[in-house]
């Protein structure tokens, strides 16, 4: 949440952003260049975040798409697939006439109960490859539907926050102390040579160079001296002494001095 929160602060809103359509729920996303389709990056931002927002290289997020991109039959197609890698999934379910809350998971070819509605999303799974730009099409057949751009970036700079148990919000800097069994929560930013900060759901190599000193834990990704994740990790003070917590990404290693004083 804290990651979401901030890249949607350092959103673009003001560089391309486009009010999404008619019937769309909204979200900071990106209107398609057909006008019929709005995208938008969702694993990264809480209430989404513009295809403008470059991705790091090496990383894989999931774009929504509303309207004319739902239709059965739609595919999607990258440009550049050395950039961006794209494939389609589609989901459907059965919500209630009512409105009321709910929904039941079913077979794209089946059908719904008694007052209920079958309503299918499509999804676009993208993986970032090399830095560059590529266009992202939606296609029903030889028609295309809608287009818009996706950026690939490498990472140039990093800066680091970090959430201690006993202190109220985030302290940035490039140390860690920690007392012996404590443990906090680091947070990674990072930014491309522009200045840009880079989605990273995940991609992101956190590594501690003495695993005695302290380890890591990262929610649904792992944990040990060594975790592929997204952009926060939870750091587990383990013994007395000093080591190092490196983030390793496309174009940057940076280093977090780490500091564990004894109980």
């Amino acid at each position: 949440m804290r990651a979401a929160a901030a890249f949607l602060a350092a959103g673009l809103a003001a560089a391309g952003c486009a009010k999404p359509p008619a019937g769309d729920p909204g979200g900071d996303g990106t209107l398609g260049d057909e006008g019929r389709v709005w995208f938008e990056y969702e694993r990264s931002c809480f209430f989404g975040c513009p295809l403008e927002q470059p991705l790091l290289s090496g990383a894989r997020e999931s774009i929504g798409v509303d309207g004319a991109g739902d239709a059965e039959g739609v595919i999607a197609v990258s440009s550049d697939p050395a950039v961006a890698a794209v494939a389609l999934e589609r989901e459907c379910y059965c919500a209630r006439e009512d409105d009321r809350l709910g929904r039941l998971a079913i077979d794209r070819d089946a059908d719904c109960p008694d007052a209920w509605r079958k309503h299918c999303d499509n999804r676009i799974l993208i993986e970032g490859g090399v830095p560059g730009v590529a266009t992202l099409e939606l296609r029903d057949g030889s028609a295309l539907v809608d287009r818009v751009r996706v950026v690939v970036h490498e990472a140039e700079t990093a800066r680091f926050f970090t959430t201690y148990a006993d202190r109220l919000g985030e302290q940035e800097g490039t140390a860690l102390e920690l007392g012996a069994t404590e443990q906090a929560a680091v947070r990674a930013e990072l930014y491309d040579a522009e200045g840009l900060g880079l989605l990273a759901p995940e991609g992101v190599r956190w590594t501690v160079a003495d695993a005695a000193v302290a380890t890591l834990v990262a929610f649904s990704f792992g944990a040990g001296a060594d975790v592929a994740a997204g952009l926060e990790v939870d750091v587990q003070a383990l013994a007395a002494g000093a080591t190092a917590l490196t983030v390793s990404v496309p174009g940057l290693d940076s280093v977090l001095d780490v500091a564990v004083s004894a109980p």
